[in-house]
């Protein structure tokens, strides 16, 4: 075990939020304080106020929450107002061993600085794909490659301040290293935890809860219902899966998009063949739940740097159903553990899904291959080469 640290991990995203980088910024920080480390989370506020929290679950974890509004692209998300005085404060007052940033935006930039003048060694995680932000902004043609190559360029410069970069797959590694970035990139997975997700609870609950009928396969789908997850493409698949199987569709997860995509399914004439959660908290003992009464995970995004949720999909040995391109390639090969589709054809992901519900034997045996594949993910094991680099730049 390493000696105790002090470490700051810096976020535009964090709870309530749901996404991935909030849930991979809390997974990280709840095994820093259980190896007996003390963390801080610098994360946006809910209102105009700054303030701190302790959880009291996780006695060495301060969360320090500094003024924000509504981020203009993403309801339901904040932005940090101004942070850098007080941010900087707060690093000068707690002096950490390693400051690990989850984002280049305002509060991480205000823990750059001011870890640079202190000599604090810096670590920053890269979780995104330029799609994801561009999808948020206007832009168009030529503008679009504009709006690219300029993000491209200050990430180049902000990465390469870093001490460290992780990327939590090769294929985001490899990006990074097109770009220019000079600092070691690690690929270091964000993790999955076969524990809590490989399990069994009797489903008769999670049914009733969510009114889900209990003789048809579900296919299911966790995540952001926003303008970079192209959900559309699943609900456009959903005709041509009813034609030939029975089926029934379960969307987990809220956001910008939800309601276009109700309006699609109810043009489809297809809405009586969806449920629709909305967001489940990483924590609830619900999400494990709906991922086992599952038959097939379907991920369409096209802009994803690893997938959590599809690692979760996996852990619970289920078969994976994902668009070829990002890092999914790296999760899902097909005819192993699933099938991969071209990004946008919602005629490939139908049939796709009609292939493996088809085929009990093939569910099962794709299904025990996902579970397999995840093993190599343990989240103890990611979190073991996290805390081996945070080392290294200790020493």
């Amino acid at each position: 075990m390493l000696a105790p640290m002090k470490i700051i991990l810096a976020t535009e995203s964090y709870y309530p939020n749901i996404s991935g980088v909030a849930v991979s910024t809390f997974l990280v920080a709840k095994t820093l304080v259980h190896e007996g480390h003390d963390v801080w989370v610098f994360a946006p506020s809910t209102d105009l106020a700054d303030r701190e929290e302790r959880p009291a679950e996780l006695d060495r974890l301060t969360v320090c929450r500094f003024r924000s509004v509504r981020n203009p692209f993403r309801s339901g998300f904040r932005v940090a107002l101004f942070p850098g005085k007080s941010a900087q404060r707060l690093v000068r007052l707690i002096r950490p061993d390693i400051v690990h940033l989850q984002d280049p935006a305002g509060i991480s930039a205000a823990v750059m600085g001011a870890a640079k003048h202190l000599g604090v060694p810096v670590v920053i995680s890269h979780h995104f794909s330029l799609d994801y932000i561009t999808a948020y902004c206007w832009f168009f043609g030529a503008a679009k490659g504009l709006a690219k190559q300029g993000l491209v360029a200050y990430l180049r410069r902000f990465y390469n301040r870093a001490d460290a970069v992780i990327a939590p797959s090769h294929t985001t590694a490899n990006m990074l290293l097109d770009w220019g970035v000079k600092t070691k990139v690690s690929p270091i997975s964000n993790g999955v935890s076969l524990e809590r997700f490989y399990s069994y609870t009797p489903p008769t609950a999670i049914f009733r809860r969510y009114r889900l009928p209990a003789h048809v396969p579900i296919v299911l789908y966790v995540g952001r219902i926003d303008r970079d997850k192209s959900v559309e493409v699943l609900i456009e698949a959903i005709p041509r899966i009813l034609q030939q199987c029975r089926a029934h569709f379960v969307l987990v997860g809220g956001g910008d998009f939800r309601n276009k995509c109700v309006k699609k399914a109810q043009q489809l004439g297809v809405l009586d063949s969806v449920t629709w959660i909305g967001p489940v908290p990483h924590e609830s003992e619900d999400l494990p739940q709906l991922y086992q009464v599952a038959r097939v995970f379907v991920i369409p995004s096209t802009a994803e740097s690893q997938s959590m949720v599809t690692l979760e999909a996996m852990a619970s040995g289920l078969p994976i159903v994902g668009a070829r391109a990002g890092a999914l390639g790296e999760l899902v090969t097909t005819g192993e553990n699933g099938f991969l589709f071209s990004p946008g054809e919602s005629g490939e992901l139908a049939d796709c899904v009609v292939k493996i519900l088809s085929s009990p034997n093939l569910v099962e045996e794709l299904g025990r291959r996902s579970l397999l594949k995840a093993a190599e993910h343990r989240v103890e094991t990611a979190h073991g080469h996290l805390l081996a680099v945070y080392q290294a730049l200790k020493s």
